[in-house]
């Protein structure tokens, strides 16, 4: 049984309790943003009968607010977009 290094539980124990904060995923998006070194976090969460997508942001989001109006690459709805600063 592999036990997972400690930078790592820094995201999944979040990413798996962020179903129950408010807003939603906050601690889990705020803690990928900072290790990734990025401004912006965002899960766009999308399915295929959606009208439209959900966005969950942490960081300068606004920049990045086309992501959820950009069609999906495929049926499933991956591959949403990208954010440049």
């Amino acid at each position: 049984m592999r036990f997972p290094a400690l930078g790592e539980t820094d995201l999944l124990v979040p990413l798996h309790e962020g179903l129950f904060e408010q807003p939603m995923w906050r601690t889990f998006l705020a803690r990928l943003a900072a290790v990734c070194g990025a401004p912006f976090a965002a899960l766009v969460l999308d399915g295929p009968y959606a009208e439209r997508a959900i966005v969950l942001s942490h960081g300068a989001a606004r920049r990045c607010a086309r992501i959820a109006a950009t069609p999906p690459a495929s049926s499933m709805g991956t591959s949403r977009g990208t954010c440049a600063p």
